[in-house]
């Protein structure tokens, strides 16, 4: 576990630097006046740069020692280069420190070890095992493998954050396991509540302070199954290297920066936030395709980038979110031969390691009929690989309905009745200031537009819960905030404040036993073991040997196959090795 901590330290270092000359390059080309922004948010900007950094990288080699020494690098020189702002900075976020309630990071320091216990869990999430932890191992020793998804279909999706995880699995040192970026990811959101709930038992008033201190709360408790009927998360999602965590995080972040115009004195056109939004946007579609939806967002800002005649700008921001989606693309259509995976409908390319599109097909049906039911929709006529999956909502729904726990059933009925309550706001609102009322309230309908197409894409793409966070959790916890502010505003913040770390403290409770069980046992040892399935050598092609396991590949040795694909797939190399690629048997 203090491994795991240490390399939080290091990771957080290098990322805040970098993030902090990613952040100071956008200032520059478009010449804003930025000051005191939050520590959180320059950590996520170097999370972002690097990930763009390691899909270009790993387009043409393996993500190892030689990436990790470039991204040292990279962190002294923008600590060379803006080494005086840097300290203005720290002694910023020092003296916001020496300000804050004692409290607040007491308790942010008991989560730094509940993550990290977490952490040390060994992944058994059947995803992870099967798909994150086998594209991870790809990386790292291979980089970008033409046709990889030629030996699992599963290998087809391609996510930005594999590459990061990649990179800080420091698989190079042979000492353990890193695949805990989504930890660290979470103690950046909870230091991002925290500031704010500082700021409110300061007195600090406002509803977009009283959002960001109450918006982490539900995810604070995680439960220890597979199932719960009031919490959202098991610990699953963090002791894997899943992208349904820094997706979800990403789109609150992004929404925040979003709803922060509002509240700015200087234009949209001259605030970073406008920037950092489009570039996030286009960041997080890499991470996970559920983000496409904050393409309204992008094009609000776009449009009044336009409006303003900001013509250069507008080509320049437009040319960066490009650049940072084409890398992803190209992995992809190196991956499987098509553009977006699993989308066979965007078939294009004939390549000879391309996939077969019945696999693409089944893939695609399968995710949506593992949302649904697997029990009822997962046998093979409906999850098919030759049509694509077409029961109608009413039959489908009750059924999917009726497997929801209580907290989803919440969250679905209060994102139904928040859209018809601002639906009759905004109804009332017009008919009494007509054109203004859109004038004023630009940015709060373009945000629940966003999140009402989001909820639109997972109910019929996807309707499992936990891919839907990301849009209807932050919708509910919007409407609740307002609800509070409406009742409470007129009382001094300070109050939510201490109800707040009341709240917290009833979580530290809830977690004290597992920390001081677990730290007592595992406190002072190095990263969690590589856990290896069990396999078989087969021969393969042109003399090399593939490995073949049960089900998920998991950390086995590469290549390797599912036992239960290999013999459907028939894979072989294109050519005379590995990093050569893989294509399907019947193509020459």
């Amino acid at each position: 576990m203090l491994t795991i901590i240490l390399s939080w330290v290091y990771i957080t270092v290098i990322s805040f630097l970098i993030g902090f000359l990613f952040t100071q390059l956008v200032r520059r080309i478009f010449s804003l006046k930025i000051t005191n922004i939050h520590f959180s948010i320059i950590a996520i900007n170097g999370f972002l740069f690097l990930s763009f950094l390691i899909a270009v990288c790993s387009l043409f080699y393996k993500i190892d020692l030689l990436a990790n020494v470039f991204t040292l690098l990279l962190a002294v020189l923008s600590y060379i280069i803006y080494k005086k702002n840097i300290y203005q900075a720290l002694r910023e976020y020092l003296n916001e420190i020496k300000s804050a309630s004692k409290l607040t990071w007491l308790f942010f320091v008991f989560f730094v070890v509940v993550m990290a216990a977490i952490s040390y869990i060994p992944s058994s999430n059947a995803d992870d095992i099967g798909c994150f932890s086998p594209l991870i191992k790809w990386i790292q020793e291979y980089g970008t493998v033409k046709g990889l998804a030629n030996l699992d279909p599963r290998f087809g999706y391609n996510s930005s954050w594999f590459g990061l995880q990649s990179l800080f699995g420091f698989a190079f040192l042979n000492i353990g396991l890193f695949n805990d970026l989504n930890s660290l990811l979470f103690l950046y959101m909870l230091i991002y509540a925290l500031k704010n709930i500082n700021l409110l038992l300061q007195g600090q008033s406002d509803f977009l302070t009283y959002f960001k201190s109450l918006f982490f709360l539900p995810v604070l408790p995680m439960y220890f199954g597979f199932e719960h009927d009031m919490m959202l998360y098991s610990i699953q999602f963090f002791t894997n290297s899943t992208y349904d965590i820094p997706v979800t995080y990403g789109m609150w972040m992004v929404f925040f920066l979003f709803l922060e115009l509002n509240t700015k004195k200087e234009k949209y056109i001259d605030s970073l936030n406008t920037y950092l939004i489009i570039i996030y946007s286009a960041w997080l579609v890499t991470v996970k395709l559920n983000a496409v939806p904050l393409i309204i967002i992008t094009t609000f800002l776009l449009g009044t980038l336009m409006y303003n005649r900001k013509y250069k700008h507008v080509a320049i921001i437009t040319g960066m979110g490009l650049a940072i989606i084409a890398p992803w693309m190209f992995k992809t259509v190196l991956s499987c031969g098509y553009l977006i995976f699993p989308f066979e409908e965007i078939n294009l390319l004939d390549v000879d390691w391309k996939l077969s599109e019945r696999a693409v097909v089944f893939i695609e049906n399968s995710i949506t009929t593992w949302a649904i039911d697997p029990e009822k929709y997962g046998s093979r006529e409906f999850a098919t690989d030759r049509v694509h999956f077409s029961v109608p909502l009413s039959e489908w729904f009750p059924i999917w309905y009726g497997r929801q726990n209580y907290i989803n059933t919440i969250i679905f009925f209060s994102t139904i009745a928040i859209t018809i309550a601002f639906i009759s706001f905004a109804v009332i609102q017009v008919t009494r200031q007509r054109r203004h009322f859109f004038s004023t309230n630009g940015i709060y309908q373009v945000f629940i537009l966003t999140i009402i197409a989001g909820a639109f894409l997972w109910f019929f793409k996807g309707p499992l819960f936990r891919y839907g966070y990301g849009y209807l959790l932050f919708y509910c916890m919007f409407g609740l905030t307002m609800f509070v502010y409406y009742f409470l505003k007129d009382f001094h913040a300070a109050y939510l404040g201490i109800f707040i770390l009341a709240y917290i403290f009833y979580t530290g409770v809830y977690y004290a036993d597992f920390v001081q069980t677990y730290c007592s046992e595992h406190l002072i040892k190095g990263a969690p073991g590589i856990t290896v399935p069990a396999y078989k050598k087969e021969p393969f092609d042109k003399g090399t040997v593939i490995h073949i396991v049960e089900s998920g590949c998991g950390n086995a040795p590469l290549p390797a196959s599912p036992g239960f694909v290999y013999t459907i797939l028939r894979p072989a190399l294109r050519g005379k090795s590995i990093k050569e690629g893989f294509r399907h048997r019947s193509r020459l």
